[in-house]
């Protein structure tokens, strides 16, 4: 029977995964669009194929100089947040099999 350790390393591994993925699918679905609303953002597409479109929003000239950093994250493509957050996984998820590698081996 597997120790306690174990079981929470395998818990672990999925969890560094699946948590920046949901959280970049998050923040495409209600932070950004609210967001940019609240700042008169417009929001356009563009559609890759017949079944998917990428989107991002536009803002006027005064509301950038007003809210620069945040309309520069509001104008990334839902596209562009979504791969920071597979590659976030992928990272994290290879740090955490590096960390418990190095741990086996020095424990034996």
């Amino acid at each position: 029977m597997a120790d306690h350790g174990t079981r929470l390393r395998a818990l672990w591994l999925p969890g560094c995964v699946a948590l920046p993925v949901a959280v970049a699918v998050l923040l495409n679905a209600l932070l950004r669009p609210r967001l940019a609303e609240h700042l008169g953002g417009i929001r356009r597409h563009h559609y890759i194929n017949y079944r998917s479109f990428d989107g991002w929003w536009v803002f006027d000239e005064p509301t950038r100089l007003a809210h620069p950093t945040l309309t520069s994250f509001l104008e990334l493509s839902d596209g562009a947040v979504a791969a920071a957050g597979i590659a976030l996984a992928v990272a994290s998820g290879i740090l955490f099999l590096l960390v418990s590698r190095t741990r086996s081996r020095t424990q034996r």
